[in-house]
């Protein structure tokens, strides 16, 4: 799909790889091998790509900030705010040059790899209200939740707490079936696509820029 982002377009190659857990599991049943082991593989590894897209599209959205926005006044005004909060969080007397001259491009990318280690360690999942959080915090991205819609958020908190009692006690809480993981599977992809037109309309109007004008990589070397 053209104007999509790298991010999504790795989602999509993750998604189709479905199709092989699914038939694995059609051909265990034709052998008369009653297993639900794929399909618990199926919820498990369609959470993580999820989370894994969310993750970068939030890295090559930052990048597209870092490298295309000539002046960080032009930030959401919601954005800044946030960040001159945690600024002046900062007891360190030196605090206030993180910004100065074209200090705030490394500075958002070092907010970046801190907020992702915080994520990392607290095993935080990536629910509606969590990916809201997330963009906006960071890109300045607000109120994905309400283009997703109540159910839509609904069915995809549930997911991320099925991906859990998996993860977590091995079993399913009850039976699924392929056509859930199908559905399931579909579910990702809008919620992804909207997120990208989302993105991409934010980066438009704040960069002049989209996806693919800049390599995707932060100029640091720690992502």
């Amino acid at each position: 799909m053209s104007n999509t982002s790298r991010s999504f377009n790795a989602l999509e190659a993750n998604l189709s790889d479905h199709g092989l857990l699914i038939a694995y599991h059609n051909a265990g049943e034709r052998r008369g091998i009653a297993s639900d082991v794929t399909l618990r593989a199926a919820v498990v590894f369609l959470i993580t790509s999820w989370e894994a897209y969310i993750e970068d599209i939030t890295t090559e959205s930052l990048n597209t900030i870092i490298n295309r926005l000539s002046d960080p006044s032009l930030l959401p005004n919601h954005l800044k705010k946030t960040i001159s909060t945690e600024i002046k969080k900062d007891h360190h007397e030196h605090a206030a040059w993180k910004l100065a001259g074209g200090a705030w491009r490394q500075f958002l990318s070092d907010r970046w790899i801190e907020m992702t280690t915080k994520r990392n360690r607290s095993f935080n999942s990536p629910t509606p209200l969590e990916v809201d959080e997330l963009l906006d915090q960071t890109l300045g991205v607000q109120n994905i939740r309400e283009k997703w819609g109540t159910q839509a958020c609904t069915s995809l908190k549930s997911l991320v707490e099925l991906r859990g009692c998996i993860v977590h006690r091995g079993k399913l809480p009850s039976t699924i079936s392929v056509s859930n993981v199908e559905t399931w599977i579909i579910l990702i992809r809008s919620l992804a696509l909207d997120v990208d037109i989302a993105v991409r309309r934010h980066l438009l109007k704040l960069t002049g820029s989209d996806f693919g004008d800049v390599e995707f990589k932060l100029p640091i070397d720690e992502l």
